[in-house]
């Protein structure tokens, strides 16, 4: 009798990293670098452009940290906000430290630079992201003009964040202060959102959808080693943004690498064959959905 021999076979699965993109106020917390440094090995991060903005101009900042705080000033005391200032301050600092002594490859995140050529992406990007996110920006300046808690600094983040999470497509990790968990208020971005028509519903603690990412973000979290984050008072929130347009937006012309974002803006209604309106259509039927990482 001959026997079959069958060769050792090994099986690696590659699964895809999850992408999220950092709320501005969390990368500005005490919990930002963390965990850029340690979740960007475990998942695709991204920032929005407007917070390169803000290192651009630290001293203003340094000046005037309320411009950054995601509470508005009048529902704060003296002494919350000279404690936040001080945290952001510092933050700022370190992050300008980061940027100014170190490879921006070694940073773990993604972005889109002022300049396409110097944006930071994935290898395999999709191209069309350029597009998809300038449009989607462009969507919601119509409503920047509008009442906002919020400073124009962090409303054109929120801006930037809503329209890169849903070009990308990608969750967004936001948090919420302690006070705002225990009062279960949203998240700050989705307070902005609402005002732009864009309904945000809390995910019932018993959707087992959401529990099952809740579990696979509790295990990068621990393989990232930031347990700790969660033990020291982060209140994490994961939000998801349904654009049923997003997916449809793509150029009709051929994009320059060196081609700055303002140029792009002048070009943008015929390349991609959007008007004004269009644009502000392209969020009709845009909901959010949240949950907290308890």
């Amino acid at each position: 009798m001959t026997a079959t021999l069958l060769p050792d076979v090994s099986i690696t699965l590659n699964q895809k990293r999850w992408a999220c993109v950092l709320d501005p106020t969390l990368v500005l917390s005490d919990y930002g670098l963390p965990l850029v440094k340690q979740l960007g090995e475990w998942v695709e991060l991204w920032v929005v452009r407007e917070f390169w903005h803000m290192l651009d101009n630290p001293q203003i900042y340094v000046q005037q940290p309320e411009r950054l705080l995601s509470q508005p000033y009048r529902e704060m005391s003296s002494a919350q906000h000279r404690n936040l200032s001080q945290q952001i301050i510092r933050t700022l600092r370190e992050w300008e430290n980061l940027r100014a002594n170190s490879d921006r490859n070694t940073w773990n995140i993604h972005f889109l630079a002022d300049v396409i050529g110097e944006s930071s992406v994935p290898p395999g990007t999709d191209a069309n992201l350029i597009w998809r996110w300038e449009s989607l920006a462009q969507g919601l300046d119509s409503y920047l003009d509008q009442r906002s808690t919020r400073s124009e600094t962090l409303t054109l983040a929120f801006r930037d964040l809503a329209a890169l999470a849903a070009a990308r497509p990608a969750c967004i990790l936001t948090h919420r202060s302690t006070e705002a968990a225990q009062l279960n208020d949203p998240p700050a971005i989705c307070e902005t959102l609402e005002q732009w028509n864009i309904t945000c519903h809390e995910v019932s603690a018993k959707d087992a959808i959401a529990e099952v990412e809740r579990n696979y973000l509790r295990n990068l979290l621990v393989h990232a080693g930031l347990s700790k984050l969660l033990w020291s008072g982060l209140n994490l929130v994961v939000l998801h943004l349904m654009v049923p347009a997003a997916a449809t937006i793509s150029p009709t012309s051929q994009w320059d690498e060196e081609l700055a974002f303002s140029e792009l803006n002048a070009e943008l209604e015929d390349a991609v064959g959007l008007s004004a309106m269009d644009m502000m259509n392209l969020w009709d039927g845009a909901q959010g959905f949240w949950y907290t990482l308890p």
